[in-house]
């Protein structure tokens, strides 16, 4: 199983057991999930590189923020 799937799990699993803290966490990891596949972007994907690197930040933060989240949690 990847981290990734680890931390999907996780999440999915605390956000039901009532938790603000993974509530959040689920929300914007799911909001960054929608913003990578959707074709509406800040910076268009047509331009070459920058397109990808909008969305890579978008996932790098986003992985960081839940990461701090949840050690803050244990």
């Amino acid at each position: 199983m990847s981290d990734k799937q680890k931390l999907t799990e996780k999440l999915v699993q605390e956000a039901r057991k009532g938790s603000p803290t993974s509530l959040r966490s689920l929300l914007y990891y799911l909001l960054a999930v929608v913003y990578v596949v959707s074709p509406l972007d800040f910076v268009p994907d047509v331009l070459p590189g920058l397109g990808q690197m909008d969305d890579a930040a978008v996932i790098i933060g986003i992985i960081i923020y839940v990461v701090r989240l949840l050690k803050q949690k244990k």
